[in-house]
């Protein structure tokens, strides 16, 4: 078994970089879950700024990174880091009573979207 000075865990858009970053110091490995790197997360976590999204804990942090995004330190980007935009969930009849106890959870959430 070859041995590895560095291991990342994920080859999402963080991972492949903090690998690469890395690979420049030692030998290093990346373990990925899916069936190809940023396949699942990067898309969504990089494109769109949802405070619904993923597990309490991923919701927290984003609930929690809101100001940055919004108004981000004097110097510390030309562009806006984001834009607004729109979205709308969609459920079949037997998805209504889900849907509504997740709503009822993202408005707990995030009290000033709801």
């Amino acid at each position: 078994m070859q041995a590895y000075e560095f291991v990342v865990i994920g080859a999402g858009i963080a991972g492949a970089s903090a690998a690469y970053q890395l690979a420049k110091l030692g030998s290093t490995v990346i373990f990925e879950r899916e069936s190809q790197p940023g396949y699942h997360t990067t898309g969504r976590s990089a494109a769109v700024f949802s405070e619904i999204y993923g597990n309490a804990t991923i919701r927290g942090l984003t609930v929690g990174s809101r100001q940055f995004f919004a108004s981000p330190p004097t110097g510390f980007c030309e562009y806006p880091l984001w834009k607004q935009r729109r979205s709308m969930m969609i459920a079949r009849s037997d998805q209504l009573a889900k849907l509504k106890c997740a709503y009822n959870a993202w408005v707990k959430l995030v009290p000033s979207r709801g």
